[in-house]
């Protein structure tokens, strides 16, 4: 089983002060500490980010050798746009600070924060959108599931190996595409018999506490700060 299941597990099961803000206050932090190290060209903030990011991380009781493991893979291929930019000065490693910055934060947000929380937002927007990322977000873990049970069985049987691993790939990923339309025009048929008409309702119980709004006003706080120096 994919490690990737222990993000919605942590999102889901875990019970630390910060899987319960609220999901907009959440989000309002994520991006704006997502913007700010975008943007940012001082060494010293970006370090700043990275250490915050993981302090709340070790505040959420996520395992951090997880996060830093699943961090590892975006900043894998940063790694090669940074090293295209040697020569010039500090850039390569301010790339390579935004890019574990934004996979670190991607990771805290979505391992404090269950989807369907997030799903009801969109669901105020648009409750056919809602539907959509919902049945994406269960289906997904359906086929990783599957995509994993078979790639072990292929690599068991040694079909990795030389010249076979090309022969391997492109008969594995027909085999997906036809299972990816079966089961969405199975689980569609499904729905409709039991009255789905596009659209599931997607509600949230969180209410804005106080907490909540002292999350955003640090958030504002601490843009003013970055601005100003």
């Amino acid at each position: 089983m994919s490690s990737l299941y222990l993000i919605d597990y942590y999102a889901s099961s875990n019970t630390s002060f910060l899987h319960r803000f609220h999901v907009l206050a959440k989000l309002i932090f994520y991006f704006t500490v997502l913007l700010l190290m975008v943007f940012s060209s001082s060494f010293y903030w970006l370090s700043f980010f990275i250490s915050l990011i993981l302090i709340l991380v070790l505040l959420s009781h996520v395992p951090l050798s997880q996060v830093i493991k699943w961090a590892f893979f975006p900043s894998f291929f940063a790694l090669i746009f940074a090293l295209s930019q040697l020569g010039a000065g500090l850039l390569p490693y301010l790339t390579m600070l935004r890019a574990v910055g934004a996979a670190l934060l991607s990771i805290f947000f979505f391992t404090t924060t269950p989807y369907p929380t997030v799903f009801s937002l969109i669901a105020k927007i648009s409750p056919s959108l809602a539907a959509f990322f919902l049945f994406s977000y269960r289906f997904f873990f359906m086929l990783l599931d599957s995509f994993t049970r078979k790639v072990r069985i292929i690599r068991l049987r040694g079909g990795f190996r030389g010249l076979k691993i090309f022969s391997h790939l492109s008969k594995l990923t027909g085999y997906f595409f036809v299972e990816l339309t079966t089961r969405a025009e199975k689980i569609y048929r499904i729905m409709e018999l039991r009255g789905f008409r596009g659209s599931i309702p997607v509600t949230s119980f969180q209410r804005f506490r106080l907490r909540d709004f002292l999350l955003v006003a640090a958030t504002f706080f601490l843009t003013g700060v970055w601005l100003w120096l």
